[in-house]
Formats: structure tokens, C-alpha cells, sequence
């Protein structure tokens, strides 16, 4: 083992175990989310197939990520000190 995997290799897994909890941290948050939407709409889980669960759980994880993604930027412009507006 050369010294370049020596060193990256305890980094790489921490990064696997930060991203796996990233990645359910979104899928609870997708899951609420969904949750509350059929509240609105006077459905339950029950009233959809799994394919159709599954396709409106995608997009509500991708609504999280997609805000995620605005805030971050936002964040490091702030530390930057760049302004948009």
C-alpha cells in the first residue's frame, strides 16, 4: 500500500458514512414531505401504487436536494462576500 491509499483511505470512508446519512437525512425529509402533501390532498399512501409512490418520492427528493443546493451556493457567496442581488 503506497503512502497516497494509506492516507486517503480512512477519508474515503468517512465521506461513504457522511454521505449515506446525508442521504437518508433527504429521504425522511422527502418522506414528510410527501406525508403532507397527501394531508392536503385527503389521500393516503394507500391510494397509489408503488410506482407511482416511488415517482413522487423522487420528486420530492429532488425538490430537497435542488434547495439544498440554492442554500449552499448562497452560503458560500456570503463567505465570499459576492452578492447576487
Amino acid at each position: 500500500m503506497n503512502l497516497v491509499e494509506r492516507i486517503t483511505t480512512p477519508f474515503s470512508s468517512l465521506s461513504d458514512k457522511l454521505k449515506d446519512q446525508i442521504d437518508l437525512a433527504i429521504q425522511e425529509r422527502a418522506v414528510l414531505a410527501l406525508k403532507s402533501e397527501l394531508t392536503m390532498r385527503h389521500k393516503s399512501f394507500d391510494d397509489y401504487n408503488d410506482e407511482e409512490l416511488e415517482i413522487m418520492l423522487a420528486e420530492e427528493k429532488r425538490k430537497i436536494t435542488d434547495s439544498l443546493k440554492t442554500k449552499s451556493l448562497f452560503a458560500v457567496l456570503a463567505l465570499l462576500g459576492i452578492s447576487l442581488l
